[in-house]
C-alpha cells in the first residue's frame, strides 16, 4: 500500500487514487523467483488470513492482521529479523501520521495520538 500511496495522488485526504499509467510503474518484487518452501509459506499464510477483516488504512499501525501481513512479506523476502521488523513497525507509523493517509479522520487522529 505504501508504493501505491507514492504513485497515487493525494487530491482529497484520506483518499490516493492512481491512474493506469501509475500502477505499470508501481514496482513489484520478483516473486516468482522465491524458493518453494517460501512460496508454500505464503500460500499457507495466505490460506489463514484470507478471510480475516483488515481495518481501514489509516489506523494501520495498531491493525494486527496488517502487522502480521508485514511479518509474513518480510518472512518471504529473507528479512525476518528484528531490525527490518521495527524498520517496517515505525515506516507503517509515519505513513498513518500522513494527512492524505488519515484524512483528518477524529478517530484515525485519536489512534495516532494514543499510540505515541
Amino acid at each position: 500500500m505504501l508504493v501505491h500511496w507514492t504513485r497515487g495522488q493525494r487530491t482529497q485526504p484520506g483518499k490516493s487514487p492512481a491512474q493506469i499509467g501509475a500502477i505499470k510503474r508501481i514496482p513489484c518484487p520478483r516473486l516468482d523467483q522465491l524458493p518453494r518452501d517460501m512460496l508454500e509459506y505464503a500460500d499457507r499464510s495466505f490460506d489463514r488470513l484470507s478471510s480475516t477483516e483488515l481495518k481501514p488504512a489509516c489506523p494501520a499501525h495498531v491493525d494486527p492482521v496488517r502487522k502480521e501481513i508485514d511479518r509474513i512479506v518480510l518472512t518471504m523476502l529473507g528479512l525476518d529479523d528484528e531490525r527490518a521488523m521495527k524498520a517496517v513497525d515505525r515506516l507503517r507509523t509515519l505513513w498513518c501520521h500522513e494527512p492524505s493517509v488519515h484524512g483528518h479522520k477524529k478517530a484515525a487522529l485519536r489512534l495516532l495520538e494514543d499510540a505515541a
